[in-house]
């Protein structure tokens, strides 16, 4: 009899298992209705499907699906059917840090009238670290450029040499004062 309830206890065990991997598995916290939106960007460098989307910072659905279409990235995603996402709300790709670690950030607008499944969010592209990067180091040729042309400006080619001798001249008079 204690083995009947040995085995019994265990199949209700491994049957409990299953069940809840298939629940995570399939909808992605195990809790939760979720709602399904689209979106279309032209840069999808590093994201994936299952890269999280936010709403004010907090986890609140997932991409399911990236795909070529007219030369973009058209995206699905979803996001828990709780969080109402008004016609104007905007998705934004943000980072995590330098490393390029991304996720979606969903904006809410303040439209009266909410999204229906499968409609269109619109994204905003532009201000993430990758392009920041990307302005500072085309600033810094052009800076580069400048301090060359200011160098060719203040000491030419020709009188290099006599300048050198005035900089040591200099410095050995201020480490002897």
């Amino acid at each position: 009899m204690n083995e009947l309830k040995v085995g019994l206890l265990a199949l209700f065990t491994i049957a409990t298992i299953v069940v809840m991997s298939l629940k995570i598995t399939s909808n992605q916290s195990g809790f939760g209705d979720y709602i399904t939106y689209r979106t279309v960007i032209r840069d999808a460098s590093g994201i994936f499907p299952k890269t999280p989307i936010k709403v004010a910072g907090i986890s609140a659905g997932r991409i399911k699906t990236i795909e070529l279409a007219n030369n973009n990235a058209l995206i699905t995603f979803e996001v828990l059917k709780k969080v109402e996402i008004p016609k104007d709300s905007k998705l934004r790709i943000k980072s995590v840090g330098f490393l390029g670690d991304k996720y979606l950030e969903i904006v809410i607008g303040k439209d009266t009238e909410i999204l229906e499944s499968m409609g269109l969010v619109l994204a905003e592209e532009g201000a993430g670290i990758e392009n920041l990067v990307k302005d500072v180091t085309e600033v810094m040729a052009d800076v580069k450029v400048v301090i060359g042309s200011i160098k060719d400006t203040l000491v030419p080619k020709d009188r290099e040499e006599p300048m050198k001798k005035i900089l040591r001249d200099v410095e050995v008079l201020v480490a002897n004062t």
